[in-house]
């Protein structure tokens, strides 16, 4: 029987969210509801609809109000880009569904689900863009190529968007514990996740030679050691200080 392509493709987009999805959550030492993670998991995945709406119809209002611009080829226009256009757009966008969905429903019971939720909600994210980069911009022609593909984006960008957001959701957690600063602890929560999301982008995508990997390796390997200290850190955390929607 011969699989149909399209499932292979579906299968393999998917595999890299799956697989850090069951890492993740074997963190939890209290496993959360099967139906919050599938919302939370699934609402990621329909806000990665509207970023890629969002970010494609900024730069075609761009390009209508500015055609042939130069400072459309300017690094610094470029960098924005990627800093504010994608990076921006795609963690808030993550961050209102935990926020909307989660935390106003009391679903967080301990500071370690606040990290938890904001990760499942970027891996239903990472599976969509994983989709539409394998049908639409890639389109492998063999089953070595989706293979390849998923494994890159397994320890590439679908990881980028789970250690970023875990980054964004320890900041978030911390932050009920303190009433005054929590706000200027959120926003720096924002500021690490934002632009590092952002440096990695723009650096697989403009860069050449040996910065295109070596940068976006740090950028990994930095927010990977950061979460593991987060994840120490909140589990040792009884529950959350405070609750401010």
């Amino acid at each position: 029987m011969v699989i149909p392509f399209y499932l292979l493709y579906i299968f393999f987009a998917v595999a890299p969210s799956t697989i850090w999805m069951f890492f993740y959550l074997g963190k939890d030492v209290h496993p959360e509801p099967k139906k919050k993670i599938l919302k939370v998991f699934c609402f990621g995945m329909v806000v990665a609809v509207i970023a890629v709406i969002l970010e494609m119809g900024i730069l075609k209002i761009i390009d209508v109000y500015f055609p042939g611009t130069p400072f459309k080829d300017d690094i610094w226009f470029i960098a924005l880009k990627y800093f504010i256009l994608v990076a921006l757009i795609e963690e808030v966008l993550k961050f209102l569904i935990v926020r909307k969905f989660i935390l106003q429903d009391w679903a967080i019971d301990e500071p370690l689900d606040i990290m938890l939720y904001l990760t499942v909600s970027a891996l239903g994210f990472a599976a969509v863009e994983n989709l539409l980069l394998i049908f639409f911009t890639i389109t492998p022609s063999g089953t070595i190529e989706i293979l390849r593909f998923s494994i890159e984006r397994l320890i590439g960008a679908t990881f980028l968007h789970t250690l970023a957001s875990a980054t964004l959701g320890f900041f978030w957690a911390i932050s009920f514990c303190y009433e005054k600063k929590g706000k200027i602890i959120l926003f720096l929560g924002f500021v690490i996740a934002i632009v590092l999301h952002g440096l990695y982008n723009f650096c697989i995508v403009e860069l050449s030679g040996i910065w295109q990997i070596v940068i976006p390796v740090f950028v990994i390997i930095g927010l990977s050691i950061f979460t593991t200290f987060g994840f120490i850190t909140l589990r040792k955390l009884k529950s959350v200080c405070k609750i401010s929607i």
